[in-house]
């Protein structure tokens, strides 16, 4: 009896100690490729700081649905370099070895961030599987992923090595922002190192299979960047059918109004200017509440000083850290959910989360969030960075509870993983391109 098809998916981290964007949706589609009868291998990294040892450890367990996952352990030297930023060659070659090993047909490459272009180099040397990689953000096109300039200007990618040499300096200098130290390196070697970057992760992303990207505008941003692809296609991202809503469908909407944000407490992620707007709002006399739920250590030279700033403030409650499975029962306790990104995110799945779930969200008008919200249906749109923008559209819905009503009947997204999946096995069946 013939093996089922073999699919290695990897990505930066994986559930349950990382719950990010990437690893959660990583999770979701390796079940929704084990529903499908595939045998489905993870390799993801649990652990970039080891001090002694050998270069990389494994530690081979086992996930829910049958899902096998290996998981990494890096050595520090070897990690936090800036040639491993983006090509760490141990784990290039640990991939080659594994590949050969478990003869998959087909590799899933989850973005680069931490991983590198390692698994992507390796898959294709390997020449015996299909090989597809998602972009969930803009790390192949930019070494500090979210094309946020220092000063909050946005980036379109068509920028030479120097002036992202000066950009990622820049940036380093600036505490609350996330930074590593290869981001101010030597001038002259530095200059070239990000020229070999573009150049390397330009190529292999062109002798890929299959490039998928979730949203239009991220799509736009690689091929406006001058990328070019064999195969590009748009799929949507589909959630996983256990995120249901506790809320009933005919909810009471709450006052005060209860403004929920839901995600990693950081810079690009723009929890500051919700709380500019929440203050302006509290000026104003207009009554709100402002719950936020995330994590605060993953920058905490930018998370720390916030929560210090408003945990006295009586608009304001910091919840912490949450998991996937309790967004149901969070989103059942909010009226509206906020996404004031500063930067351009490609599909955030707390809006596709929220709409599921029939809770409108207000976001950026920036990157693909527009493809989701549409302005007065289903969620209001701001300019990004726009405090007061912002504070005037809260402002507006607490004055407006029609409003808030109208735009929570209008919040609805169906598509599963299991959709997203019936679409991307489509994408695989069509095979290797010539």
């Amino acid at each position: 009896m013939a093996r089922p098809m073999r699919v290695v998916i990897a990505t930066q981290h994986f559930p349950p100690r990382f719950v990010g964007g990437v690893e959660i949706y990583s999770e979701w589609l390796a079940r929704a490729l084990a529903r499908r009868g595939f045998d489905v291998i993870v390799v993801a990294l649990e652990e970039v700081d080891r001090k002694s040892g050998p270069s990389i450890e494994v530690s081979d367990t086992q996930y829910d649905s049958g899902i096998r996952v290996l998981r990494l352990s890096m050595l520090e030297r070897d990690f936090w370099t800036f040639e491993a930023s983006f090509f760490n060659r141990p784990l290039e070659r640990w991939f080659e070895q594994k590949l050969s090993e478990l003869a998959p047909d087909i590799v899933h490459i989850q973005s680069g961030h931490r991983l590198s272009a390692a698994p992507l180099s390796a898959a294709l040397s390997y020449k015996s599987a299909q090989v597809v990689a998602t972009l969930h953000d803009y790390w192949y096109v930019c070494p500090t992923i979210n094309l946020l300039l220092a000063n909050d200007q946005l980036c379109d990618g068509r920028v030479k090595p120097d002036e992202c040499a000066s950009c990622t300096r820049q940036i380093h200098a600036v505490k609350s922002r996330w930074s590593e130290d290869w981001m101010v390196g030597d001038a002259d070697n530095y200059v070239d190192g990000l020229r070999f970057r573009s150049a390397l992760l330009r190529d292999l992303l062109q002798r890929a299979d299959l490039v998928l990207c979730p949203s239009r505008s991220l799509a736009d941003t690689y091929l406006q960047a001058g990328f070019c692809f064999r195969r590009l296609e748009i799929v949507r991202l589909g959630l996983d059918p256990e995120i249901k809503c506790s809320a009933p469908s005919n909810k009471i909407l709450l006052d005060p109004l209860r403004i929920g944000f839901i995600g990693s407490i950081a810079y690009h992620k723009g929890v500051h200017v919700l709380t500019n707007a929440v203050e302006e709002i509290h000026s104003l006399g207009l009554s709100c509440q402002c719950m936020i739920y995330g994590s605060s250590t993953n920058q905490p030279e930018y998370a720390i000083p916030l929560l210090n700033r408003y945990s006295g403030h009586s608009s304001f409650e910091f919840m912490g850290e949450y998991s996937v499975k309790e967004i149901g029962n969070i989103l059942s306790d909010i009226d509206i959910v906020a996404v004031p990104s500063i930067w351009p995110e490609n599909s955030p799945l707390v809006i596709l989360q929220s709409l599921a779930c029939g809770i409108p969200v207000i976001a950026s008008h920036i990157g693909g969030m527009g493809e989701f919200i549409i302005n007065g249906t289903n969620g209001l749109l701001c300019q990004p960075n726009d405090a007061m923008e912002l504070a005037r559209k809260i402002g507006r819905l607490i004055k407006s509870p029609d409003l808030l009503y109208q735009l929570g009947r209008g919040s609805k997204y169906e598509r599963t993983s299991d959709d997203e999946v019936s679409e991307i096995l489509k994408l695989y069946s069509a095979g290797r391109s010539p």
